[in-house]
């Protein structure tokens, strides 16, 4: 192929090409060099054990998780090694659990009331829409990548008490 034509099916520069053509008349390969830096506390295989076992253990501390596996480095360069795998840690995502009398309670709520008018929604108050809890205050966190909140094995579900109902009585006059 001539010189020329790299650049071309390469989709790099001309000087580029040059470049590496003079390098490997010069240095006999083309391979990088040692840079200057921070040197690699954990090898690419305990990284790799690192993510397959934070995939597995998603609630999983990941400086708990250093300590089981034995590596010997720093909590914080675990957590370069996870993030640079782009999966990060977020709040678990909490979705109502509903029986199949919630499910039946709301389509027939929804069926009696189709033929209602616009007006008649403006005084209607959904008493399911918000719950107190008195257990787990805390908010759990799991290891997860981007744009997979809503992926079922990321929900946390959460039992309801009681049946499903709107308010709808008129407001007082």
């Amino acid at each position: 192929m001539a010189t020329n034509d790299i650049p071309r099916t390469t989709g790099v520069s001309q000087r580029t090409v040059q470049r590496w053509i003079k390098r490997y008349q010069e240095e006999g390969s083309l391979h990088t060099e040692p840079r200057s830096g921070r040197l690699r506390v954990t090898t690419y295989q305990q990284d790799a054990l690192l993510i397959r076992t934070l995939q597995n253990q998603p609630l999983a501390w990941v400086a708990q998780l250093g300590r089981d596996l034995q590596f010997r480095c720093h909590p914080s360069s675990l957590l370069r090694r996870v993030h640079g795998a782009k999966i990060h840690c977020y709040t678990l995502s909490r979705k109502e659990k509903l029986a199949q009398q919630h499910k039946e309670g709301r389509l027939g709520f929804a069926l009696q009331y189709l033929p209602a008018e616009e007006s008649f929604w403006e005084n209607v108050i959904f008493t399911d829409e918000k719950y107190f809890t008195l257990v787990e205050a805390r908010a759990r966190h799991r290891w997860r990548p981007r744009n997979t909140r809503y992926h079922e094995q990321h929900i946390q579900e959460i039992g309801t008490e009681g049946d499903p109902c709107a308010a709808t009585d008129p407001p007082e006059e």
